[in-house]
Parts: C-alpha cells; sequence; structure tokens
C-alpha cells in the first residue's frame, strides 16, 4: 500500500513540475494583456463566459468523467461517446445564438450579441478532442497534455498580443481563446492516435449516462455558481469593476490551476484504480492534503501580503482597486485544492449523487446569503464570496471524509501544522520587509528570499514529513540522472 501511494505521490509532483512551464506562460500572456487592454475589455468578456462553461458542461454531461472511472472501456465506448458530444455541442452553439440577443439586453451591452456567438464556436472545437484527451487522462500521459497546451498557449497568445497592440480590444481575447483550442484539437488528434470508429452503442451511452448525468447537472450548477458573482457584478455594477474583479479572480486561481488542478487531473484516475480499498484512499489523501499545503500555501500567503506591490508591478497602477479583492479571494482560495481531492474521492467511490447534493445544498445558501448582502455594496459580496468558497471546502472534506473514514476533524489536523508553519514564517517575513521601506520588486524579492531560507531551515529542522518526501524525491531523481 505505502509504495503505491509513494508512486502516485511521484507522479502528482512530476505532472505539476511538467506543467508549471505551460501556466507560467499563460500567466506572462495574461499579464501582458491585462497590461495592453483596459478593464472593460476583460469585462465583457467576463459577461458571456459563464454561459460557455454551462454550455460545455452541457455538451460534456459528465461522459469523459464517466470514461475515466470504466474499468478497460472499449472502442464503443470511446466512439459513442465522442459522436454524442458533437451532435451535443452543435445543439448548444444554436441555443447560444438564439439567446445571445436576450443576454445583451440582460447586462444592457451591446456588443455581446456578436461576442457570445463568436465565443460559443468553442464548445464545438472542445467537444472534437474530449474522447482524446480523456484517453491520455486514463493512460496517466500528462506530458503530452503538457507540450498541447504549452504550444497552443504560446501561439494563441502572440497572435492575442498582437492583436491587442493593434487596438482590437475585447477581440483579442476572444481569439487567444479560439486559437488556444482550435490548435489544441489538432494536438490532441495527432498525440492521441485515437479516432472514432463508426460505432455508436446506445447501451454503452445508457451506462454513462447513468454516472455522467449526475455530475453534469453537478458541474451546471458550479459553473453557474463560479460565475454568480460575475453575472451579478455585471448586472449591477461596472464592466470595468467587472474587469477588476476578473483579474483578481484570475490572479487568486493562477496558484490553484499551478498546484491545485494539476494534482487534481492525477488524483481522479488514481483513486479509480484503488477505490476498492478505503484505507488506501484514505492514505494517499493525507499525503496529497499535507504536500499540497505544504507546497501551495506560501504561494497564497505571497499573494495575500505582497498584493500591492504585485500589482502595480505586473500590471501598471491602473489596475490597483483589484488589490483588495485580490487579497479576499486568496483569503477563500486557501483550501481549495483540499476540495478538488475530497471531490475525487467521491467520483472514484460512483457516488455521483452525493456531489449533486452538496453543491445543490450549498447554492442554496449562496443564494440565501447573496439576496442577504447584494444591497450592501460591492465590497460586502466579495466577502460573502469568501466565506461561500470555505464552506463549500469543508462540506466536500466532511462528505468523503465519512466515506473512507477521515473525517472533517483528522483532515484538519493533518494540514494544521503546515498551514501555521507558513503563515507565522510569511507573517514575520512581511513586517520585516515592510520596515525596509523598498521598492516593489526589491521588496517581493526581499520577501521571497527570507521566506524560503526561513521556510527550509525550519522544515529541516523540524523534519517535516512533506519537506522530507520532496525532499528526498529530487535526491533520488538527481542520483538516477
Amino acid at each position: 500500500m505505502y509504495s503505491l501511494t509513494n508512486k502516485a505521490l511521484k507522479g502528482v509532483f512530476w505532472t505539476s513540475l511538467e506543467q508549471f512551464s505551460g501556466k507560467i506562460i499563460g500567466f506572462i500572456i495574461q499579464i501582458i494583456l491585462a497590461r495592453i487592454l483596459m478593464p472593460e475589455d476583460f469585462g465583457l468578456l467576463a459577461m458571456v463566459i459563464v454561459f460557455i462553461g454551462i454550455g460545455t458542461s452541457i455538451m460534456e454531461s459528465g461522459f469523459g468523467q464517466s470514461l475515466i472511472r470504466t474499468k478497460n472501456p472499449s472502442e464503443s465506448d470511446y466512439s459513442s461517446v465522442f459522436y454524442l458530444n458533437v451532435f451535443m455541442a452543435i445543439i448548444v452553439y444554436a441555443i447560444l445564438y438564439v439567446l445571445a440577443p436576450y443576454v445583451s439586453d440582460f447586462y444592457n451591452e451591446e456588443a455581446l450579441i456578436f461576442i457570445l456567438r463568436v465565443l460559443a464556436l468553442l464548445i464545438i472545437i472542445k467537444s472534437l478532442y474530449l474522447v482524446q484527451k480523456t484517453i491520455l487522462t486514463i493512460n496517466l500521459d500528462f506530458k503530452k497534455q503538457m507540450v498541447v497546451n504549452l504550444i497552443s498557449t504560446i501561439i494563441s497568445g502572440i497572435v492575442a498580443t498582437i492583436l491587442a497592440i493593434k487596438g482590437f480590444q475585447i477581440w483579442s481575447l476572444v481569439f487567444f481563446q479560439l486559437i488556444t483550442n482550435i490548435l489544441s484539437a489538432l494536438l490532441f488528434w495527432h498525440y492521441s492516435k485515437w479516432f472514432p470508429k463508426r460505432i455508436f452503442d446506445t447501451q454503452r451511452i445508457r451506462y454513462h449516462y447513468n454516472f455522467g448525468y449526475k455530475l453534469m447537472l453537478s458541474t451546471i450548477i458550479n459553473s453557474v455558481f463560479n460565475y454568480i458573482f460575475d453575472i451579478l457584478i455585471g448586472k449591477y455594477y461596472s464592466s470595468s469593476q467587472l474587469g477588476f474583479y476578473n483579474r483578481a479572480s484570475t490572479f487568486q486561481k493562477f496558484p490553484t490551476m499551478l498546484l491545485g488542478r494539476s494534482v487534481n487531473r492525477v488524483t481522479y484516475p488514481v483513486f479509480s484504480k484503488i477505490s476498492e480499498n478505503h484505507d488506501q484512499m484514505k492514505q494517499a489523501l493525507r499525503k496529497i492534503n499535507k504536500l499540497v499545503i505544504y507546497v501551495y500555501t506560501p504561494f497564497m500567503f505571497l499573494f495575500i501580503f505582497n498584493a500591492n506591490q504585485i500589482i502595480v508591478l505586473l500590471l501598471t497602477e491602473k489596475w490597483l482597486p483589484v488589490v483588495p479583492i485580490f487579497q479576499l479571494l486568496c483569503i477563500g482560495g486557501l483550501l481549495q485544492p483540499i476540495q478538488y481531492y475530497n471531490t475525487n474521492i467521491i467520483k472514484a467511490l460512483g457516488d455521483s449523487a452525493l456531489i449533486l447534493k452538496i453543491n445543490f445544498f450549498s447554492r442554496l445558501f449562496i443564494i440565501f446569503g447573496i439576496v442577504l448582502i447584494i444591497n450592501y455594496g460591492f465590497y460586502y459580496l466579495i466577502i460573502f464570496q469568501v466565506i461561500s468558497m470555505l464552506f463549500v471546502t469543508l462540506c466536500f472534506m466532511r462528505s468523503s471524509g465519512l466515506k473512507i473514514e477521515y473525517n472533517l476533524f483528522e483532515q484538519i489536523k493533518d494540514i494544521i501544522v503546515n498551514f501555521s508553519i507558513s503563515f507565522s514564517i510569511s507573517f514575520l517575513c512581511f513586517y520585516v520587509t515592510k520596515s525596509l521601506d523598498l521598492s516593489n520588486i526589491w521588496s517581493i524579492m526581499f520577501y521571497s528570499i527570507s521566506f524560503i531560507s526561513f521556510y527550509l531551515i525550519f522544515s529541516q529542522v523540524f523534519k517535516l514529513e512533506s519537506y522530507l518526501f520532496i525532499k528526498n524525491l529530487i535526491t533520488n531523481k538527481l542520483i538516477k540522472q
């Protein structure tokens, strides 16, 4: 059991490193575009992106997740799901095309009609490579996925930057999305070496639908509520405020995507392979939770304590209103990766109904809170979002813990040491740095160097488990090379 868990964690570690370059490049492109474009451009994109998310969820219908958990999926499974996804994508696109004027009226932004109709093509494009990407995930081949993401992001980023400089404004962001996904489709077909056969098995569709439709409903609920604050800000406030919020949210999610979601993509197929052994799942989740909190929280505290310097340095002073929003969202995202892994435990055990139930009742809580908060102003809405993010994470931790006898209290107890050490050292380094009155870039550098030094010394002296695991992993890798 220990060796299998260790093997899974090593795969997680090196997969995260492999994806690091692609995420960094994507983040740099976002920074470049933000320096060129105005907050209103990002606000307009954020107004329609929720509809793309919902449409994509309907197109996928949870079939990709069902394929991953299926033991030895056949050609019949892959081809049937492929054709159904493409058919669903065309239907969803037609619906969004018709609804575009109503979306425009809702936000009182006429330009959204054409923007939504063009951007909705993403749903059809994504349907063309969903199965190919799923096959690579089943095979735990994340290196090829990294190559696809890297190539598509670099090329689309260059094109989008040129368009932004030429004055294409919002359309530079739209074409960034379209070109990224077109290139991804072509590359996934190339690397997966899989092509659909002339097979459509209704029995296999029913099998995957019985599991997938609950995840689809859950994902739709998640999509709506992940973007509910974007919708409300776009409706009740200005497009520039939505642009500030959108950039704050994007920056906050960067370490989550870099580490949390990278690990998330690995843990689901790994948990699925050991789903018959609950004790093994518990030990794997415990190790992953500790490791991720040890690596992840320093990034979040770096953002929280140095938000002002980071925003001015990267985006210029025109984006300063992002700072307090960014800090609040980082607090809400401190435990977000833990939510992903606990959700994967439930999915691997096949209980998609429980995920739907948790999402439904937690979202009722969010609706109730929004109704009470909305009239108090923009920042009260953001504070409530922070509370709701933490609440949803705790709900998933509790529910998955009951299934594998790893309750909420145990999970918190296992991560609290790494969390507390990270916060304490971050707090100390922040006040030392602040007293020196350095420029933005030197302030960030001094904070980072002093934090890393104290963190590693403390970890070595007290023999922290996560630190020793990473140290041994790197040492063994270097010895083999």
